[in-house]
């Protein structure tokens, strides 16, 4: 598919160096992606006595395994394994931090699982972990705490051949890179939204000439993901918040969903991160 745009930027995430290599007219890749793979268990308390389904609430009191996160000391590789709670008194062990060379390959180790386990003991002492399909009670003696494991995952993070974000402009060329986004992109989203807002605005009053608005020398058609408006010199309105639905209603119709989805303002959305399908799969209203 081919779309037309005044500006390209490149978010693509662990593929941005080689959709860039293979655009036409696009300036070579500044960097090389390293895919960085995550592994993580997650653990619920022992199941109610009515019932083998872990029981997981919507927290009223502290987590009695765990009042904060903890992290170890961070090296020059990684920041560590946490351990770490949910919205969903679950409890959560990982990420690992190991270098790959597939883009896509997010297939679990069992390996890494025991070595996460034995995080998660060294930590938490006091509590021993069974397979959510073991009924059985596996504890060593009677003041283990018995963790139920109820899911696990690997994701694959966007790493590169550099430390630090990689967020490139090459004007004449019509292109923004914004690559090597990884864990911490979550909480510096908006600051690098705003960042590449800007970037978008200077370049094109720069590349833009005429009175008319309209490019002098049109860029030629190419393959891309989104068009970039013209910029023009009214303010930026402020978005006006718009309130969620309760996180007990959406729990509620995501499991009686027969596709993991939920409702929220007229649109259907499916529900794909892991900690949160484990939280709302295992959460007794």
């Amino acid at each position: 598919r081919q779309i037309r745009a005044r500006m390209i930027i490149n978010a693509t995430g662990i593929h941005a160096d080689t959709h860039q290599a293979h655009t036409p007219d696009a300036p070579n890749p500044p960097f090389e992606s390293r895919p960085r793979r995550g592994q993580y268990r997650i653990y619920a308390p022992p199941p109610s006595p009515s019932t083998s389904t872990p029981a997981c609430t919507l927290p009223t009191t502290a987590n009695p395994y765990l009042t904060h996160p903890i992290q170890p000391v961070p090296t020059q590789h990684s920041k560590g394994v946490f351990v770490f709670g949910t919205l969903y008194n679950q409890i959560v062990v990982g990420p690992t931090a190991l270098d790959q060379d597939s883009r896509v390959d997010d297939a679990l180790d069992p390996k890494v699982a025991e070595e996460l386990d034995a995080r998660l003991h060294r930590v938490l002492p006091r509590t021993t972990t069974t397979a959510s399909t073991d009924p059985t009670t596996t504890t060593r003696t009677k003041d283990l705490h018995r963790l139920t494991l109820v899911g696990e995952y690997v994701g694959i993070r966007p790493g590169t051949n550099h430390r630090d974000y990689q967020i490139h402009c090459s004007p004449n060329s019509r292109w923004i890179t914004v690559g090597g986004i990884r864990s911490t992109g979550l909480s510096a989203s908006l600051g690098i939204g705003h960042h590449v807002r800007d970037i978008v605005h200077t370049s094109l009053k720069e590349l833009l000439n005429t009175p008319s608005g309209q490019d002098s020398d049109p860029p030629q058609s190419t393959n891309a993901h989104a068009s970039i408006p013209t910029p023009t010199s009214k303010p930026t309105p402020t978005p006006t918040p718009t309130p969620l639905p309760s996180i007990e209603s959406m729990i509620q119709e995501f499991q009686e969903s027969s596709d993991g989805s939920v409702t929220i303002h007229g649109y259907r959305y499916t529900v794909t991160h892991p900690i949160t399908k484990c939280g709302w799969t295992h959460t007794q209203l």
